[in-house]
């Protein structure tokens, strides 16, 4: 692995790694990406991609520093993993988050529970390390993934503790970039998860004293969530909400267009699940940031087919002016869309 050019691993969504090469060449664009295997995009990174702090949407991990390990055996290539890891050990003796996983799936070439057995026999090579090991979400350590992407090949990345806030937005803290959410079989869709799954990369959830705006409500899966964490929600839609949350006490229903819609105060949160296409979207996203009509936010950037997919680009840029913090991933609960979620601006001005 050359000091100049390090191997950094991205993974997709199986069948999707086309799609996220495509974007890689615009968040990357002097280094090259190939698919390593089925799901899993490798690029070999020029220095000046180094220092551009990533935002890749179509990722769901990101593996840094990335060594490609070999063994016929489940011990053979734990010894394999294990002798990548050699020289990180100083720095992992201090403590460090663990994840092992693979791509999962009815039909795929590697399961579960082989990664299960592999990351077993690699921990018993560790000894005393492994008992520094902190919880695998920590973010204030170094972390040590291993991905089984066929069944006698794995890919080792270890992702230092100071680049671990530079990689923020594409190294996740759950392992896969996989985080785990349950539906609520009362909720009434299964949109609630997209919110659900948000909050965790966000690390917050909401509160009784908060104030929530969801545009494009109806039936109301992402209202439910916040209402029944007992926050006041304004529901804007055309259509009403399902018949117990326009019971709540604490929902203020109003009947309108969510795009030409303003409230008449800053509140917490702004949550979108609305059903438009990026053109419409992000000129909503930016007023609303522009404005300091929010805190946080979390709304869904949908798309017709592939031909939107640069708008990606626009809507980084977007945030990058008016967002302090922020995130665009496709999550689990994604179909053909992305998640634009973070925190706006104490003061925009423009």
């Amino acid at each position: 692995m050359s000091t100049t050019t390090p191997l950094r691993v991205y993974a997709s969504r199986p069948g999707q790694e086309e799609i996220l090469i495509r974007e890689l060449r615009k968040v990357h664009p002097a280094s090259a990406a190939v698919v390593l295997a089925e799901g899993f995009v490798g690029v070999t990174l020029e220095p000046q991609d180094e220092l551009v702090e990533p935002c890749v949407a179509f990722s769901q991990q990101c593996f840094p520093l990335a060594v490609m390990v070999e063994g016929a055996s489940i011990s053979q290539l734990a010894a394999a993993a294990w002798g990548a890891l050699a020289p990180w050990l100083p720095e992992l003796q201090a403590g460090f988050a663990f994840h092992a996983g693979c791509h999962d799936y009815p039909g795929s070439p590697v399961r579960q529970a082989r990664v299960q057995r592999l990351a077993d026999a690699l921990l018993r090579h560790s000894g005393a390390l492994k008992a520094a090991m902190a919880p695998s979400h920590a973010v204030d350590v170094p972390l040590v993934q291993v991905a089984l992407v066929k069944p006698e090949k794995a890919l080792v990345s270890v992702t230092p503790v100071d680049q671990r806030h530079h990689l923020r937005k594409v190294v996740a803290p759950f392992p896969m970039g996989l985080a785990p959410v349950n539906a609520d079989p009362h909720a009434p869709s299964r949109a609630h998860l997209k919110l659900r799954e948000a909050m965790l990369f966000l690390g917050r959830t909401f509160k009784k004293s908060d104030s929530v705006v969801d545009l494009g409500a109806s039936p109301g899966g992402w209202s439910f969530d916040a209402l029944k964490a007992g926050a006041t929600v304004f529901a804007i839609d055309r259509a009403p909400l399902r018949e117990d949350l326009m019971g709540n006490p604490r929902l203020r229903f109003v009947k309108g267009d969510a795009f030409v819609w303003e409230p008449k105060r800053p509140v917490d949160w702004m949550v979108c699940d609305v059903i438009a296409f990026p053109q419409r979207t992000l000129p909503l996203l930016r007023t609303w940031l522009r404005n300091g009509w929010c805190k946080t936010f979390v709304v869904s950037i949908k798309f017709k087919g592939q031909d939107d997919y640069p708008r990606l680009e626009e809507a980084r840029r977007m945030l990058q002016h008016h967002a302090q913090d922020f995130l665009i991933r496709q999550v689990q609960a994604n179909k053909n869309e992305v998640t634009a979620m973070g925190t706006a601006r104490l003061s925009d001005g423009g």
